[in-house]
């Protein structure tokens, strides 16, 4: 993932670097060549459109996906690194470091700091990964008014 300027400039290079190699390849590495290629460009697209506002909703398939989200919130937003850390009271290495890292080792109340400084806000839902957790936990709360959205509970 690109996540600035100067990782734009680096891949743009390397495209042409890339086209240039394939003239005197074989085809296999031609094909291969043109798929890190495609690759690149597909990224390049990616944070030019991001970056252009052109995109503002970054969907999570899992909590892990946080870190990237939070990256493109950052470049939609028009924001380097430094004027991030500058918001949140963080040196431009620490968002650095939090960016490389997936903000793995970030708080929740980190991640809540740097979505109010970037104004996205987390919009979400948690599932149950299997219908029997589903079940198991309807029957375990059978009765006790547990299992039950709060607006269905049974008063007492």
């Amino acid at each position: 993932m690109i996540k600035n300027d100067q990782q734009l400039a680096t891949s743009t290079r390397k495209v042409e670097e890339l086209r240039r190699a394939s003239g005197g390849a074989s085809a296999i590495e031609r094909d291969s060549i043109r798929r890190l290629i495609v690759e690149i460009k597909t990224e390049i697209r990616e944070y030019q459109a991001v970056r252009g506002g052109l995109v503002a909703r970054f969907d999570l398939n899992e909590l892990d996906d946080i870190g990237e989200a939070l990256v493109k919130a950052r470049i939609a937003s028009g924001k380097t690194q430094q004027e991030l850390g500058e918001i949140v009271g963080a040196t431009q290495q620490q968002v650095q470091r939090d960016e490389a890292c997936g903000y793995a080792s970030a708080s929740l109340a980190r991640v809540a700091e740097v979505l109010d400084a970037l104004e996205y806000r987390f919009v979400g839902s948690v599932h149950a990964q299997s219908e029997p957790a589903l079940r198991r936990e309807t029957a375990a709360t059978r009765g006790s008014g547990r299992g039950l959205p709060p607006t269905t509970r049974r008063s007492r």
